[in-house]
């Protein structure tokens, strides 16, 4: 991409790419997008809220309800929430090394345990401890 994007930025002329990836760990339904500058002396600001990231990214993201305050674990801010399903969820969103007016990278993610199964402080900090991103190093 170059340029900005839905809930970042981008500064002007510089090139971006973005990752994704969905599965399941442990029973639980996860959600990884991560944003990258790869352009020498691109960076990456945040433009929309953690709540605001969340909702545009995820189906049905008008019906996500009961959202937490924003805390900050691990390294990481959060969230949590109750998807359309009902299903006990965390959001979180990391940040890269700092990188011109802003950062090298944002990986957002997402943990759902199954209706019924709450989310455990030991669950979240491992979701959050194992977000990271592990890529070649930005070329600026």
């Amino acid at each position: 991409y170059a340029g900005g994007e839905n809930g970042w930025g981008g500064n002007a002329g510089g090139t971006f790419r973005g990752w994704m990836a969905s599965g399941a760990a442990d029973g639980a339904g996860v959600f990884y997008y991560l944003i990258e500058a790869t352009s020498l002396g691109a960076a990456l600001m945040e433009s929309a809220s953690l709540k605001q990231a969340i909702r545009s990214e995820m189906r049905d993201g008008d019906k996500l309800a009961n959202f937490s305050a924003l805390g900050n674990r691990g390294g990481a801010d959060y969230m949590t929430f109750t998807s359309a399903s009902g299903d006990a969820c965390v959001g979180i969103r990391r940040y890269g090394p700092a990188q011109g007016a802003g950062y090298q990278w944002i990986l957002y993610g997402v943990r759902c345990e199954p209706r019924g199964r709450p989310i455990t402080d030991a669950e979240m900090d491992r979701f959050i401890g194992g977000a990271t991103y592990r890529g070649p190093a930005a070329s600026g």
